[in-house]
């Protein structure tokens, strides 16, 4: 087993030894698109949709270095005519871009030290076939050689347009490595399965998606009305927005609905298809919110929510003349007012 070809099963068998609500079913779709024109998956939702645990069921399915039927009993897997055939077949390249980042001591190095470090694995795994001038090239060579095709499998692919959002430089070489592994006359060649995930299929991207210092850059952008907004869903309230002005573009934001319609995107808040309105989805993601502006520049919605909290704290206390307080302020002037 290696760090980037046949990683095993280490993965998957942790993810089952946790709360796991299983999506086995997918590995019966995969195995019908299995070396056909549609092995090109790319998964594209917002975090927390389960993507990496999804790729760590797939490495665990499809890798020949280990044994993964007893991961899979009692799954829905096991029930299609397909199980058999393809489990622990092939030879899977896992690549994590989060990780190569994280040890990466400049981004700009990035594609060299992906191709660096997966041709080495290769070059050990197969000795003596001759080993290219990259990844591509070195793939095609195996594969050719041995007439066996590879899966593979890139978590959070998009990592990179997140931490480099400026470097246009290290950006094109990124893509230009993709497409000479998945848009190529080799493709077909190399290839039976390619699944990858990330946030969006877009061209720029911002920040990253894991903290709140994300959220609390789109919010302190404050297009026409977001404030407000924000105020409302920190209420439990839905708001409307047109997700249609959106383009698809974590740069290129001009309204109130263009960000609220990417952190729909990026997991933060939960879309009403019906109403076309949006909302925080749980109080996980209000905390996130709460952390967002209270440590950043809106400096009267964090009054807002202190001074709510103290209210809601005095009202339990049965604190009756702070309350009257608050109610008299509240009458007399405007609710928004008192809050700020």
């Amino acid at each position: 087993m290696g760090n980037y070809l046949n990683v095993g099963n280490a993965g998957f068998d942790a993810v089952r030894k946790g709360i796991y609500v299983h999506k086995t079913e997918m590995i019966s779709f995969m195995n019908r698109i299995l070396g056909s024109k549609d092995k090109l998956v790319c998964v594209s939702r917002p975090r927390r949709f389960g993507k990496s645990f999804a790729a760590q069921m797939l490495c665990a399915y499809y890798d020949k270095s280990c044994d993964s039927r007893n991961l899979f009993e009692g799954m829905k897997i096991c029930e299609d005519s397909s199980f058999e055939t393809y489990l622990n077949q092939y030879n899977v390249i896992h690549l994590d871009i989060t990780l190569f980042i994280s040890r990466t001591s400049h981004i700009r190095d990035i594609v060299k030290n992906i191709n660096d470090a997966v041709m080495g694995e290769i070059a050990q795994a197969f000795t003596g076939i001759p080993i290219g001038t990259d990844l591509a090239e070195t793939l095609v060579c195996v594969a050719k050689a041995t007439g066996e095709r590879f899966i593979m499998i890139i978590d959070e692919w998009d990592a990179l347009f997140r931490e480099a959002k400026e470097d246009v430089k290290v950006q094109k070489e990124y893509i230009s490595f993709l497409r000479s592994l998945f848009k190529s006359n080799w493709t077909d060649t190399i290839f039976d399965l390619v699944y990858m995930t990330g946030i969006l299929l877009i061209k720029k991207y911002g920040t990253q998606s894991e903290t709140y210092e994300s959220l609390k850059l789109y919010i302190e952008m404050n297009e026409d009305g977001l404030k407000e907004s924000i105020v409302q869903m920190l209420g439990g309230a839905h708001v409307k927005i047109d997700v249609a002005t959106f383009q698809n573009d974590m740069t290129n934001i001009k309204s109130k609905d263009d960000v609220l319609t990417l952190l729909v995107h990026l997991g933060y808040l939960a879309y009403d298809i019906e109403a076309k309105s949006v909302y925080i989805p749980n109080e996980e993601v209000r905390e996130e919110f709460v952390r967002a502006v209270t440590k950043g520049k809106h400096t009267e919605i964090a009054k807002l929510i202190r001074n709510s909290d103290a209210l809601l704290e005095a009202t339990l206390n049965m604190d009756e003349e702070t309350v009257a307080v608050a109610k008299n302020k509240v009458h007399s002037c405007k609710i928004e007012e008192y809050f700020i």
